[in-house]
């Protein structure tokens, strides 16, 4: 998972990567990259002396894939010459011999800050770095037809794209899915763009489950699992009462996550063909609100989920 604009200092990084639950991490003043699998293992930081930008070499401990390199981006909002000075440097950076970068398998993603819905293209950002994009990359947002949905917003009726995932075109074929979820506004005003690609095929194990104690404060749960003990015979309650709790609490769990994942993406999949349809603003003003509840609804639940797994409740 990467980050742009996260002004973050070295006393906010533990707690950080505690709350997020991730194996390892990489931060500047402005970008974050994480990885959530101890499996993957991220290089230092290969562009150091910048603090717009996270590259690293991404590899399998196992070597079960091949090596991918990862650059993450930020560039400056507030001003076009800084900006393009910005690319300017990053493009010579990637075409440094020094940093022996494998081109065909390379990830770049950030908030780039120009979007090319905009006139003048050349007053907000490179062109070398447009041009170069467009030659070697892969803009992955046109694979589900996401290509015009707003990833930025300053309030409801000003929105933008700026933010973008670029895959190297020999990646292409590894794409999944990508998609664009919309993220409460009171966390951040950006969406969240993801991007699934099959870097091959790994053996896996069943894990370790354990039970979601906030389970207890759903209605449907402990009526359930009360009509479940009450067929067991006295006698049997004792001996079996733990093992059939854990049964009926994993069947449960599953069942009511996969409950709330299945609408909160249907959510967002409606919601991105409703700003796809480009309706007029007032519509979009009357509608976009109750399905933005909706999705805030179901996000903080799951954001209380993960806080308990974090153990920071």
């Amino acid at each position: 998972m990467a980050f742009q604009e996260t002004h973050v200092i070295d006393t906010h990084i533990q707690t950080i990567n505690r709350q997020f639950q991730s194996t390892q991490s990489l931060w500047t003043h402005y970008c974050g990259l994480l990885s959530f699998s101890p499996s993957f293992v991220l290089s230092e930081n290969l562009t150091p002396s910048n603090p717009r930008m996270i590259l690293s070499k991404v590899s399998h401990r196992q070597k079960f894939y091949t090596l991918i390199h990862v650059l993450v981006l930020y560039a400056p909002a507030s001003s076009g010459k800084a900006r393009r000075e910005f690319f300017y440097y990053v493009l010579d950076t990637l075409t440094s011999s020094d940093l022996a970068i494998d081109y065909q398998k390379l990830i770049i993603l950030g908030d780039f800050n120009y979007s090319y819905q905009r006139a003048n293209l050349s007053s907000h950002t490179s062109l070398r770095w447009v041009s170069y994009l467009e030659e070697t990359f892969y803009n992955v947002m046109q694979c589900d037809d996401h290509i015009n949905i707003p990833t930025f917003r300053r309030n409801d009726e000003i929105t933008s794209i700026i933010d973008y995932i670029f895959i190297s075109n020999n990646l292409r074929t590894a794409i999944q899915s990508t998609d664009i979820h919309r993220l409460q506004s009171s966390w951040i005003d950006h969406q969240l763009l993801s991007l699934s690609i099959n870097l091959g095929l790994t053996p896996t194990g069943f894990g370790l489950w354990l039970a979601n104690p906030l389970l207890m404060k759903n209605k449907d749960y402990r009526y359930q699992l009360k009509q479940r003990l009450h067929h067991i015979a006295l006698q049997d309650q004792w001996d079996h009462i733990k093992s059939e709790t854990r049964k009926f609490t994993r069947s449960f769990a599953m069942d009511y996550s996969s409950w709330r994942a299945k609408p909160l993406k249907s959510l967002q999949s409606k919601r991105n063909a409703f700003l796809r349809s480009q309706v007029p603003l007032a519509l979009r003003l009357q509608c976009l609100p109750i399905i933005d509840q909706q999705i805030e609804s179901l996000q903080q639940e799951l954001v209380e989920i993960s806080a308990l797994k974090a153990g920071i409740r």
